[in-house]
């Protein structure tokens, strides 16, 4: 028979369990999933709630673990069907808009199963595909707009969150609450939870625990996929240097991970925080930097690009790029040019060395110690290398080799420069780039 008003028929219930069973990876798969519910969007509260149930969301973590026969990539096809129904959850049909106040109290379940999915996986590479499936998929949230950005980033830790074998001592998560936060009723901390990605149920010690994760993850993000980068300004010459490693955390995943891009013949740019946002970010400039080159028909100057990446960076002040930008070229008259951000574009302007990484500290402490001024390219690859391999063997987060860019002036004879005296636009001789070998643990 037919089930109440505003839920699906036994016929229709048994269509959508039938897609959801079946669904893969595959485009027209989960359009014929997602046209199944625009379809039938005046049961989308219905609908909404059997897509979340086929996360299995509500066991406890020891009943998904029986679940283990489902392949990981049905439960990240589930998770596009989510997508594809948030992404038209906007279309002019009765209750559409509901999918997306349904699933919005439920993403931090889903996150929590498919966190549980992640860990069950025995091989690394297939971890590593399903770790980045679901990663875009937030990422392509954050470009949506479809929620706002402090609940995105709970969805994140919530995903990425180490497995919870050993928990935290309270003692320490408590010490680690605010007054404010300790002294909340439970339907208020759960509220609390809710609107921060968390997810909202178990005991008010469970919270906690989830607060204080999430307050481990957004503090230590930038540090997350570790990175040293370093640029460093010479006679006429500018150097620019960063490690090769991808990790997570203390797992290595890529020892090839670029983090400095050339962006033209006088300009380098050097990224280092949170992977995605690093290939975001340099993927976002190349093309602001192809449209600056057609509209202006020159290439941008170092300075103006660091202007540029600033407002870029403000722009997205209240859901940030975890980077932390530097800009290393030379001017129109081959002066060399450094600059440093931070995360919402504050520029710093330095005449010596900017870096930015994990080791930061230790990066400052060797720069300090080696840096002398108007120093030869040879001399300053020597320089920043030494700066960069000694951090890193004090940094178990960056490493795995590195990489030095070296960008510098034409050399000319004294009778050569007086013949040259009248020009005014001298353009660099070229870039030497150079391989490191460092330590591989």
């Amino acid at each position: 028979g037919h089930r109440a008003k505003f839920e699906l028929s036994g016929r229709e219930y048994d269509t959508l369990c039938s897609y959801l069973e079946d669904v893969t990876i595959d485009r027209q798969s989960i359009c014929d999933v997602m046209a199944f519910a625009l379809d039938h969007s005046e049961c989308a509260v219905d609908i909404s709630s059997t897509i979340v149930r086929s996360f299995h969301v509500g066991d406890s973590r020891e009943s998904k673990r029986v679940h283990r026969h489902v392949p990981a990539m049905a439960y990240v096809a589930r998770l596009f069907v989510v997508s594809d129904i948030l992404h038209n959850s906007s279309a002019p049909l009765k209750n559409a808009s509901l999918y997306r106040t349904q699933f919005e109290e439920t993403l931090p379940d889903i996150m929590d199963t498919l966190n549980a999915v992640g860990h069950a996986i025995v091989g690394r590479m297939s971890f590593n595909a399903m770790r980045d499936k679901v990663l875009s998929v937030l990422h392509a949230w954050g470009q949506w707009s479809l929620f706002p950005p402090p609940y995105l980033i709970g969805l994140n830790a919530t995903f990425l969150q180490k497995s919870r074998e050993v928990e935290e001592d309270m003692d320490v998560v408590c010490a680690a609450m605010d007054a404010d936060t300790l002294a909340l009723n439970d339907e208020r901390l759960k509220r609390k939870c809710r609107h921060a990605g968390l997810v909202a149920a178990g005991s008010k010690h469970d919270m906690y625990r989830r607060l204080y994760m999430l307050k481990k993850f957004t503090s230590s993000i930038l540090a997350y996929n570790g990175a040293a980068v370093i640029a460093m300004a010479g006679k006429n010459c500018v150097a620019i240097a960063s490690d090769t490693r991808l990790g997570v955390q203390g797992q290595t995943i890529a020892t090839d991970f670029q983090k400095v891009f050339r962006l033209n013949d006088k300009t380098f740019l050097g990224l280092a925080g949170l992977a995605t946002d690093v290939q975001s970010v340099s993927q976002l400039l190349r093309f602001k930097l192809n449209m600056y080159k057609m509209r202006e028909e020159r290439e941008i100057k170092a300075k103006t690009l660091s202007a540029l990446i600033s407002n870029l960076m403000y722009e997205k002040r209240f859901g940030p790029w975890f980077v932390e930008p530097l800009v290393a070229g030379l001017t129109e008259d081959n002066q060399p040019f450094l600059s440093s951000m931070d995360c919402l574009g504050c520029e710093m302007f330095t005449k010596d060395y900017v870096c930015a990484g994990t080791m930061e500290e230790a990066l400052h402490g060797m720069c300090e110690s080696l840096f002398r001024p108007d120093m030869e390219p040879e001399d300053l690859f020597e320089t920043i290398s030494q700066c960069l391999l000694s951090a890193c063997n004090r940094d178990a987060l960056a490493g795995w080799g590195g990489v030095v860019h070296i960008l510098y002036e034409m050399s000319r004879s004294r009778n050569h420069w007086v013949h040259l005296a009248r020009v005014i636009h001298r353009t660099p001789q070229g870039v030497t780039t150079k391989v490191l070998k460092t330590r591989k643990d």
